[in-house]
């Protein structure tokens, strides 16, 4: 049964027109050609036509259709195309087009869900399929002539940077509870003002605690973007004022400034969340709760137990400050993870000159040998390893520079003074 869309349908403007042909691709316009001579339609869904109606550089490309996944499955068979029924129960189907692969949702309404999964049901309706969906923003559709399709306002929306569920806001989060931190996440990326909706507001605090329901792995994910994005200090000082960091096991509101100052230089998640925490302890809290990836778990811990490493030089002059901490990053290093780690902890402490300089800098070989040593007089034995441990710290601390000869006049001239003072 056909639906008639004219009324929410809208014409793009020129840059927008350009920017959503930046995108179609000779597989894109295959894929279209086949499900419309098979009288379906296929749109552009979710980020995309929020980025294009932005006049930003489209992402990730979604699509969806009003045929049924066995209809999919059908088309695709009789057109010899390549496909995985990757999550059939939701109703998606992977297309392998000239090596590239296209996720393809059919329309689709909840009949049951319980604030993490839903029940479906597939429809031909666009309508009902924007209808479940989170924001107005996130709500709209776009086909391949250029055509705009906007059920609930997300372009005017977008334009006057408001975040706005699709219906009412205790039903939508009812529907998935994570729905809170995506509201939070897009309102930092959108949003012109620090102003809050109220009934928004209202809703979260009240529906906060079935966030304590939802996968780690999810929660983690979407506060990686927030802490990412813009305005991260002031979204996490509402999502403290409302509860809903408390529910997420965030509970230290003390360190809000601490994210501003790292976010200056540093844009890795791992680095903002641990600017929030105290401790270790806290750190190891959230990982247990969120699940984060051991690589997260290591940088976490490492930037902990070395971020205080200077709070007694804060008032130090800033290159002599910045020599300092040069030389402990260099002693730390020992293999090429631990290089990205303690660049990351040079970001941590504003210093990014430093943190380039490392990651363009190759330490040279030790120019010394420990029969170099022998050779300036020093008698076999433990002495040896001593003095040459004493000329490694005299070469990081001129930052690799002193060559063998200066390093052996070291000494030369140590072995004059224990001369003189005997």
């Amino acid at each position: 049964m056909a639906h008639d869309d004219s009324a929410y349908k809208y014409t793009l403007n020129s840059e927008q027109n350009h920017r959503l042909h930046s995108i179609l691709n000779p597989q894109l316009f295959y894929l279209n050609k086949i499900f419309t001579e098979h009288c379906f339609q296929l749109r552009l869904v979710g980020g995309v036509v929020r980025d294009i109606c932005l006049n930003k550089c489209p992402g990730d490309v979604d699509l969806a259709t009003n045929a049924t996944p066995a209809q999919v499955s059908d088309l695709f068979k009789s057109e010899n195309v390549r496909f995985y029924e990757t999550g059939l129960q939701h109703g998606t189907i992977t297309a392998l087009v000239s090596k590239q692969t296209y996720e393809i949702t059919s329309l689709r309404t909840d009949i049951a869900c319980d604030g993490r999964h839903a029940v479906v049901e597939f429809t031909e309706n666009w309508r009902l399929d924007a209808e479940r969906r989170d924001l107005t923003i996130n709500a709209m559709s776009l086909s391949f002539d250029g055509y705009l399709y906007d059920y609930f306002n997300g372009r005017e929306h977008l334009k006057l940077g408001i975040i706005r569920f699709v219906g009412s806001p205790m039903r939508r989060i009812c529907e998935d509870y994570l729905r809170i931190l995506r509201y939070f996440r897009f309102h930092g990326r959108v949003s012109l003002t620090d102003d809050y909706d109220e009934d928004i507001i209202n809703a979260i605090e009240h529906l906060k605690n079935g966030l304590r329901t939802i996968s780690g792995e999810r929660i983690w994910n979407e506060l990686q973007k927030i802490l990412t994005g813009p305005r991260n200090v002031n979204i996490m000082k509402c999502m403290f004022d409302c509860g809903v960091c408390e529910c997420i096991q965030l509970v230290n509101r003390n360190r809000l400034t601490s994210l501003a100052t790292v976010s200056i230089f540093s844009s890795n998640p791992v680095s903002l969340l641990v600017s929030l925490l105290e401790t270790s302890e806290d750190f190891l809290c959230v990982h247990r709760r969120w699940n984060l990836s051991n690589n997260e778990k290591n940088l976490g811990l490492f930037i902990l137990q070395h971020r205080d490493a200077f709070k007694d030089f804060l008032f130090e002059e800033k290159n002599k400050l910045s020599r300092r901490r040069f030389k402990y990053a260099t002693d730390l290093l020992v293999d090429k993870v631990k290089l990205l780690f303690v660049h990351e902890l040079l970001l941590y402490w504003g210093d990014p000159e430093s943190a380039q300089v490392l990651i363009d800098f190759e330490i040279p070989d030790f120019p010394v040998s420990g029969n170099d040593v022998i050779a300036c007089g020093i008698p076999r034995g433990k002495l040896v390893g001593a003095t040459l441990q004493k000329l490694r710290t005299y070469w990081k601390e001129s930052f690799y520079s002193f060559t063998k000869k200066e390093l052996l006049k070291k000494i030369a001239a140590e072995s004059n003074d224990n001369n003189i003072n005997k």
